[in-house]
């Protein structure tokens, strides 16, 4: 009863309810959706990096540490999904793509690095550690916005359209 039939909408909508649906709904665009999904993925990071930064500087080591652990647990997840879903596909299916997402593992290696520099900085309550580190980070992600432009990107996302 609740479900909306695409060509019949006021059969299943209760009167109260009733809304306007076109017959036909535009298919979204799986390029443009992958696109704005990486880009908020990065947008993401890069304000839980902001949040680090602002504990850090405000030396609430708690709130550091509590803040520090979200940012490196979706920077992880970000990687992985980079390493395991995309780059396979896209060295499937481009053999040439193998070089630059060998460069982008190396990034990751390096920021996975600065990850736990990172972390040895909190245990030890370093502000000026923790900022620095934090600001290295920050130019990898001013990188990972500026790379969802970048032709290997794109070449990314059409061929993991229906992926």
């Amino acid at each position: 009863r609740w479900f909306l039939h695409m060509t019949d909408v006021k059969a299943v909508v209760p009167r109260r309810r009733r809304i306007a649906v076109p017959p036909r709904c535009r298919t979204p665009d799986m390029t443009e959706l992958f696109s704005t999904v990486m880009t908020d993925d990065h947008r993401r990071c890069d304000r839980l990096l902001a949040l680090v930064e602002g504990a850090a500087a405000g030396a609430d080591w708690a709130a550091v540490g509590r803040e520090a652990e979200q940012f490196r647990d979706a920077m992880e997840r970000h990687f992985r999904f980079e390493e395991e879903s995309l780059f396979p596909v896209l060295e499937a299916r481009m053999p040439m793509a193998a070089g630059p997402t060998g460069v982008m593992r190396m990034e990751h290696a390096q920021m996975r690095r600065m990850l736990q520099e990172l972390a040895t900085a909190v245990a030890g309550h370093s502000a000026d550690d923790c900022l620095g580190i934090l600001a290295d980070l920050a130019d990898g992600g001013a990188h990972g916005a500026i790379k969802n432009k970048h032709p290997l990107v794109q070449g990314i996302q059409k061929t993991t359209v229906g992926h």
